[in-house]
């Protein structure tokens, strides 16, 4: 069956951060997703520690290419009508995609991505969310944005429809998250 979420986080030595990651893409109050794993050539007990949860992932070890690598394998592998990225240092409220679905549904089910906003927790140095950093401030709970490029360096915290990475889109997504070593 074809899961309408699929879920990619890569990783690099962040086994107790990837665990947390995980967890809260489990704790979902949506549950139509799938959640993928790349591995991107840890040499710390990333695999030992994802044991527990093999039965509710799909796990991919390869050589370390880097992070953006990382992220574009797991779209490869990715089954899902829609692809959510988690850096594997994030976690996610219980209802973000039910809250994006929620988004979706009420814009006619006629947008290709879905951006969520993000609370930065640890540095002192970012208390603006990402949003506000982006200038937006939308003043109702879903809107139609009229520069969705504003919200590109939110990649992380984005859902998109899986056909916007035919070939034309899959190349320039590479290409950005090189840029932007995501």
């Amino acid at each position: 069956m074809t899961p309408t979420v699929s879920v990619v986080i890569p990783t690099f030595n962040r086994s107790k951060l990837l665990i947390n990651a995980i967890d809260s893409v489990l704790a979902q109050t949506y549950k139509d997703y799938e959640i993928i794993v790349i591995d991107d050539g840890s040499t710390d007990d990333t695999r030992e520690s994802l044991r527990p949860y093999m039965a509710r992932i799909r796990y991919f070890y390869q050589e370390n290419r880097g992070e953006s690598a990382a992220r574009n394998k797991g779209i490869q592998v990715a089954r899902g009508k829609w692809l959510s990225l988690l850096d594997s240092d994030d976690v996610w409220l219980p209802t973000k995609l039910e809250r994006q679905f929620e988004a979706i549904t009420t814009m006619d089910n006629e947008v290709g991505a879905c951006f969520t906003d993000c609370s930065y927790v640890g540095n002192p140095d970012l208390t603006l969310s990402a949003f506000e950093q982006a200038g937006l401030n939308l003043g109702t709970r879903f809107a139609l944005l009229d520069d969705p490029v504003k919200c590109l360096q939110s990649i992380p915290r984005s859902m998109f429809r899986a056909y916007w990475f035919s070939a034309l889109c899959w190349k320039n997504l590479k290409d950005l998250t090189k840029t932007w070593s995501l």
